[in-house]
């Protein structure tokens, strides 16, 4: 079961990782309204970064080699640009990963919700299940809280600088959204305000 599940993320991983995203800069740069919630981001990260470590090199848990690292991976290249982690995202693009992710930034940032959201799924039903056990023993239970909180939040976070960087609609043409403009002469953004809610636009009149 193990082998069966660290192969699949695995594939996910890479499938993720080669899956155009509409509405993106060509740099990869987070547009200018999805900036908080990326240095938001970058603390959930961290969390992750400790606890899933101390999991896997403390507890010896290779569940969370297989889920955590992998989202921690995706997250870090995805926030290349934050001081805090340019350092790890560079390191990350100088290994053969960087076959899979190119230059890091936005392009990272589907790859992300997908191992994240595997990452937390596996990790949720892990808790419920052997509760008794983390609740008992703290050395093992603070660091499975930490991830499944940090990798909640950090889903939420993702999806909001996902509606943010996705194009508004069928008839938008190039990055509109979140600081970027149209060119001259091209179509111009709506003014009537939207709102991106899980992928759906809802259009309202001011």
């Amino acid at each position: 079961w193990l082998k069966s599940s660290c192969v699949s993320l695995g594939q996910a991983a890479a499938f993720a990782m080669v899956i155009p995203m509409g509405g993106m800069s060509q740099n990869g740069s987070p547009p200018l309204a999805a900036r908080p919630y990326m240095d938001q981001l970058k603390y959930c990260i961290w969390a992750l970064w400790i606890a899933g470590g101390f999991r896997v090199l403390v507890l010896l848990d290779m569940s969370a080699l297989f889920n955590v690292i992998l989202a921690c991976m995706c997250a870090t290249l995805l926030l290349r640009e934050d001081p805090s982690l340019r350092g790890c995202a560079g390191y990350l693009l100088r290994t053969p990963l960087r076959a899979c992710a190119g230059q890091g930034g936005m392009t990272c940032l589907l790859p992300f919700l997908i191992m994240g959201f595997m990452s937390f799924i596996t990790d949720f039903i892990m808790l419920l299940s052997h509760w008794d056990v983390y609740k008992s023993n703290l050395i093992i239970g603070i660091p499975m809280i930490v991830c499944v909180v940090a990798e909640g939040y950090g889903l939420f976070l993702g999806v909001r600088v996902f509606n943010i960087a996705s194009p508004m609609d069928s008839t938008t043409s190039g990055p509109q959204r979140g600081g970027y403009s149209s060119l001259a002469g091209g179509p111009q953004q709506s003014s009537t305000p939207r709102a991106a809610v899980c992928g759906l636009n809802w259009g309202f009149n001011a």
